[in-house]
């Protein structure tokens, strides 16, 4: 999937600058590892990973009105792969294009030679996704040194994830490595359990793992600050 698989997207992005050269290495994630971002795209978040299987019976998501943001990190939901059934690739795919459609990268002259001469931005209000811009009140982009990048999408207040308030979302990567994160931030007044009860691990056996070794992902809900996380390998 792309930029998660894939936000396949995120979601890490390898970069390998010689010169003024850049090799693509995130975005699954499906399967969800935050792949490389070529020519201001980026790749599958997990890409590359086997079939996965389910660790439990498969659920069909249920539909929601197109506002609501399950329409587009719904995938966090499948195990943080999003590629087990047709509503899960196609929510997939959507983070995809969003994703592609706000990250671009300019080159600069650093002043500090360990930095990377590559620098994330956001891309013009202008090229955001249709129907997604009159949702989002920001997006905003941290990259202190050019390699750690953390992208915000900063929600105006009506926008929820099934129903509940959400703030933001924010997906980060380190263009030196495959890590990522991406995150589901609620408001302080949203019951996150209820949402949480929607997602599920899944079990499967990551490229870099010992051939037959098997592995669990999935979601991580942290009720203390009302966030569910993906972690890319």
């Amino acid at each position: 999937m792309n930029i998660k698989p894939p936000l396949t997207a995120v979601i890490g992005v390898t970069l390998v600058l010689s010169g003024c050269a850049e090799t693509s290495a995130l975005g699954s994630a499906v399967n969800q590892t935050v792949n490389a971002v070529v020519t201001g795209t980026v790749n599958g978040i997990q890409e590359g990973m086997n079939e996965a299987m389910n660790q439990r019976p498969k659920a069909q998501p249920g539909t929601m009105p197109n506002s609501d943001m399950y329409n587009l990190f719904g995938w966090m939901e499948d195990g943080c792969m999003g590629d087990s059934n047709a509503v899960y690739q196609k929510i997939s795919n959507n983070y995809s294009q969003f994703s592609e459609s706000i990250i671009t990268f300019v080159r600069v002259k650093p002043t500090d030679p360990r930095a990377s001469p590559v620098k994330y931005i956001v891309k013009p209000k202008s090229q955001w996704p249709s129907g997604y811009d009159n949702l989002i009140k920001d997006i905003v982009v941290t990259t202190p040194d050019n390699f750690d990048i953390t992208y915000t999408v900063i929600f105006k207040d009506m926008v929820k994830y099934r129903g509940q308030p959400l703030d933001s979302f924010s997906f980060q990567f380190n263009a030196d490595t495959e890590g990522s994160e991406q995150v589901l931030n609620f408001d302080s007044r949203a019951n996150v359990s209820t949402v949480f009860s929607n997602f599920r691990t899944r079990q499967y056996e990551p490229y870099w793992g010992k051939p037959g070794q098997v592995y669990t992902k999935g979601a991580k809900y942290n009720p203390n600050n009302k966030t569910v996380a993906c972690y890319g390998d």
